[in-house]
């Protein structure tokens, strides 16, 4: 038996400018999610609104203390040492809508779901006002009924 000619291997192709560039550029499409699928976008746009929910309630939170401060009203009043008010937000299981249930101290023993009717409530209501000025101002003709 004779052995096969032996076939002088190829070098790796040399790196160019524009190979790595284009290397590179991949791989920050990569990091910026280009790439990712459903369920990891979903999961990425779902945990920023999460962090962005717990940021507007926690900015809401200072400003409602700030406005019982200007009113001299102590905003710790009636909560227990190491308390903490932005802690008083429900979690959602399911991982539904939140509803920030943050509230004044002496609102604290309002139950959850009457804070979000009465959220409901109010949203209706403001609907209601601003498709009646659109109808008054001719910028809506008519307004379909759910």
């Amino acid at each position: 038996h004779m052995a096969p000619p032996a076939v002088p291997m190829r070098p790796p192709p040399k790196e160019t400018k524009s190979t790595t560039q284009r290397r590179l550029a991949i791989q920050d499409a990569r990091k910026k999610g280009q790439f990712d699928s459903r369920e990891e976008r979903e999961y990425r746009a779902r945990a920023k609104e999460i962090k962005e929910a717990e940021a507007r309630a926690v900015a809401w939170v200072a400003a409602q203390q700030r406005a019982m401060e200007a009113r001299g009203i102590d905003p710790t009043a009636g909560l227990v040492d190491g308390d903490d008010p932005a802690a008083s937000r429900d979690s959602n299981k399911e991982g539904e809508a939140e509803v920030a249930t943050v509230t004044a101290p002496t609102l604290s023993h309002i139950p959850a779901q009457h804070v979000a009717a009465r959220m409901k409530q109010e949203e209706e209501k403001a609907k209601e006002v601003v498709e009646q000025i659109l109808l008054k101002h001719d910028v809506y003709t008519y307004v379909e009924d759910e």
